[in-house]
């Protein structure tokens, strides 16, 4: 595709993995967009994370990430959580037990994340929009973002749950032309 032009790069079948691990080709692509499709984590009451990597993959970074989420769920319930120095970019409202991720059939989560420039060398931001039932069986909706505040060439992205494996889903990782 010419410039400009979204790209589909992979799409990874998740089943019953630790980490889904996607290796960005900044040469090419400018931008990334991630979708998450039913992702369903193994443990009960969990958070959806993502990391950062700036040797190809062979490590993430676990330090160092700021991230803010805001959602509200079917009762009308506002909830948010915010970190100024965290472990990982978390996409989803944590700041009640019942806003974690659930591990019940169907009870999914997917969303979209996009990567903004992370070969620039400069810091790495993302921001996401989602959608689970959440642990206590209620429908959220969501949107957030974060970012790594080391200025780094970003070439690999993974993403996991807080605790527990990720049972099953599918993520596919899009390209913006340069």
């Amino acid at each position: 595709a010419a410039g400009g032009a979204w790209t589909l790069i992979s799409t990874t079948t998740i089943s019953n993995d630790a980490t889904i691990d996607l290796s960005l080709d900044n040469a090419t692509y400018s931008s990334y967009m991630v979708f998450l499709e039913d992702i369903l984590p193994a443990s009960d009451q969990v958070d959806m994370w993502m990391r950062f990597s700036t040797d190809g993959g062979s490590t993430f970074i676990a330090t160092g990430y700021a991230h803010m989420n805001w959602g509200s769920d079917a009762t009308g319930s506002i909830e948010y959580n915010k970190s100024e120095s965290d472990s990982s970019i978390e996409m989803n409202p944590s700041s009640t037990a019942n806003d974690h991720l659930s591990n019940a059939a169907n009870e999914t989560y997917s969303g979209v994340v996009f990567i903004h420039n992370p070969g620039s060398a400069s810091p790495t931001h993302a921001n996401c929009q989602y959608s689970f039932e959440n642990a206590n069986g209620n429908y959220m909706f969501g949107s957030g973002g974060g970012w790594h505040s080391t200025a780094q060439d970003t070439d690999a992205i993974q993403f996991m749950t807080s605790s527990g494996n990720l049972t099953s889903g599918t993520i596919k990782l899009m390209g913006l032309k340069s």
